[in-house]
């Protein structure tokens, strides 16, 4: 896997478009591919394309970029170009390139809005994420994502939750099915027997926040909670959006910020939860 061969202005913007990209994004990566000498990248770029080394090449990487103004744009270039490569294995086992939009959208397009709702500005600081995508271990298969992974030492589909997510019953259930039909097709040797989930949605605390008919406590109905972790504070960028708001900072914009506020406030404690469902519950 050569650094350089999409690292052009050509291929990163046609991608850049492809995948909806603010142009005020797509200018910044522009002037980092003219700029910036990409070759000290270039030995630790094909630990990207393995989920079992995907950690230490983002280790490297980011040690070579600290320090440098442009670090998070060059990182976001070192990943389009891998996406390119990515792109070419999607083909290769004949995976639509409908999967490979959303996927990607759903990776870098969606961590440059959040970024932007959080700090005004776009952004991308989730470089320790994408490798996952990268070496196609993670899908978006409708409104949710599903990556395969150990947990307790047994092969699983591990479902994660964009922030832009439509979280009905239906929508939840098509995304299910599709998974399992799609891992069947395209990666049959996979094995799996149940569906993980690791999230503050899944947070028991949240019953005393929403009621039953919600969106949110219908998708954890599904799952049987394993395991909660209350000093767990993932909640913070996701529901209000920054890791380091202190609770008085909290928004108040939605209905379950007011709630969660106060409920925190008041001592209580939101954490998150990993929870589990049979895949075969769905083929019933």
């Amino acid at each position: 896997m050569e650094l350089a061969k999409h690292l052009n202005q050509k291929e990163l913007m046609g991608l850049c478009e492809w995948l909806d990209f603010p142009q005020e994004v797509n200018t910044i990566i522009s002037r980092v591919i003219q700029q910036y000498d990409f070759s000290k990248l270039a030995p630790h770029f094909p630990l990207l394309f393995q989920v079992s080394t995907g950690e230490e090449a983002v280790k490297r990487i980011t040690a070579e970029l600290e320090g440098n103004p442009d670090g998070q744009w060059i990182w976001l270039a070192v990943y389009l170009s891998a996406a390119l490569y990515t792109k070419e294995h999607y083909r290769e086992k004949g995976i639509p390139d409908s999967v490979f939009r959303d996927t990607m959208r759903g990776c870098f397009r969606l961590f440059l809005y959040e970024h932007r709702e959080s700090y005004g500005t776009f952004g991308f600081d989730r470089a320790y994420w994408p490798f996952r995508h990268i070496s196609m271990h993670l899908f978006r298969l409708g409104t949710l994502s599903f990556e395969m992974r150990k947990w307790k030492d047994e092969d699983v589909l591990s479902v994660h939750i964009p922030s832009d997510s439509n979280l009905t019953e239906e929508n939840c259930l098509a995304s299910y099915r599709n998974a399992i039909q799609f891992f069947e097709k395209y990666f049959p040797y996979y094995q799996y027997e149940k569906f993980v989930c690791s999230s503050w949605l899944l947070s028991p605390a949240l019953r005393d926040l929403l009621s039953e008919d919600s969106n949110i406590i219908k998708f954890q109905s599904r799952y049987t909670i394993s395991d909660f972790d209350e000093e767990n504070e993932s909640y913070k960028l996701w529901l209000f959006k920054r890791r380091d708001c202190r609770i008085e900072e909290f928004p108040q914009n939605t209905s379950l910020q007011r709630k969660a506020k106060q409920y925190l406030v008041n001592g209580g404690k939101i954490g998150a939860a990993t929870g589990w469902f049979s895949a075969k519950e769905l083929l019933m």
